[in-house]
């Protein structure tokens, strides 16, 4: 299905100077509906434009897949990109149906009245995790590893999710690290292990299941949880509600739940 021109300016959200990447490519069904998940008072169809934090796009990525699957008239579309960047362009006029990132942006546009408090609802938890390669060579149990000598580790930056969280973390532990570098995305931390760059870092469980078999996650303990939570609600100017209160049935239901948990996240109950 090939999106009318003003929608697709509009996902990109150019008109308002937001450079917002990873707009995936549109789903739609090619085959029966393999159960009800999903489905609402309303029968689901047209298009549904989603707006996402990039932390969810493994996970997103399939929910839209397997939700057009389930609802064959509906065609979703997602962008994903940081939390305030999609903050911003939402503030500016973007259009979307629905908003989904970690809790404090979400809660800021719904305080503000372009999401629909009513529909906001938690979904999913990310845990925070030391990362390391395959097979952990270095032997890292605990925060305190970390600064071991001849240790090096890399962090994200303090402006992204995994970096905050890092510093909260490793403060509430009392471990003083200097990082070997503090790169700009997750993947860059991902591939600073897997390159052998650096021996160890944290990111969330969602980006060690992201990275596949060549890195490796070790729990924060008990005591020390550090954890986003994540919420999504239906945006004020959607024209696509239906379809949107649809998609978070979807999220919320056994299957939802299957295919957040395979991406590393916690469902919400």
């Amino acid at each position: 299905m090939k999106l009318p021109r003003a929608v697709a300016l509009t996902l990109c959200l150019v008109q308002f100077g937001v450079l917002l990447g990873g707009c995936s490519a549109s789903r739609k069904a090619t085959h029966p509906p393999t159960g009800s998940a999903g489905s609402s008072t309303a029968p689901a169809a047209g298009t549904l434009v989603i707006l996402a934090s990039t932390q969810l796009k493994p996970a997103f990525d399939q929910l839209e897949i397997q939700f057009a699957a389930a609802n064959p008239g509906v065609s979703a579309t997602a962008t994903y990109q940081g939390s305030q960047a999609l903050v911003t362009a939402v503030q500016a006029g973007a259009q979307g149906d629905l908003f989904a990132t970690d809790a404090d942006p979400i809660d800021a546009l719904a305080a503000a009245g372009a999401v629909v408090t009513s529909t906001v609802q938690t979904f999913a938890r990310n845990e925070l995790e030391i990362v390391v390669p395959a097979g952990n060579p270095k032997g890292i149990q605990g925060l305190q590893d970390l600064a071991n000598p001849g240790v090096s580790v890399v962090l994200a930056d303090p402006s992204l999710p995994a970096g905050k969280d890092a510093v909260t973390a490793l403060a509430l532990a009392g471990v003083k690290v200097t990082p070997k570098a503090s790169v700009s995305t997750v993947a860059q931390l991902i591939t600073a292990i897997l390159s052998g760059d650096a021996d160890v870092g944290m990111a969330f469980r969602s980006d060690v299941v992201a990275g596949g078999s060549g890195v490796a996650g070790v729990a924060l303990p008990a005591g020390n949880p550090v954890e986003e939570t994540y919420r999504i609600g239906v945006l004020r100017n959607a024209a696509n509600p239906t379809s949107a209160s649809a998609f978070v049935q979807f999220v919320h239901s056994e299957r939802g739940r299957a295919i957040l948990a395979a991406a590393g996240f916690v469902p919400g109950s």
